[in-house]
C-alpha cells in the first residue's frame, strides 16, 4: 500500500485510442479504476508503480471481444 499506480491502455494498430490514468488505491495494496475502451480487438496494457523510490513494470497484451 501507498505507492503510486499507473496504467497506460493501447491499440497496437493505431495511438488514436491510447489513454492513461492513475489508479486508486482502495485498501491492503489493491488499486482500481475505471476505463472506456472504445473498441474490440488487442490492447497492450502497460501499468507502472512506484513505491518508495522503486519502479515496478508489466506489460500485457490482452483481447477484448
Amino acid at each position: 500500500s501507498g505507492a503510486n499506480v499507473n496504467i497506460k491502455l493501447m491499440r497496437p494498430v493505431t495511438d488514436k485510442f491510447d489513454q492513461t490514468l492513475m489508479l486508486e488505491e482502495s485498501g491492503q495494496g489493491e488499486y482500481n479504476g475505471k476505463v472506456y475502451l472504445p473498441a474490440l480487438g488487442q490492447w497492450e496494457v502497460q501499468i507502472k508503480a512506484y513505491y518508495q523510490q522503486e519502479e515496478f513494470f508489466m506489460n500485457q497484451r490482452v483481447n477484448l471481444q
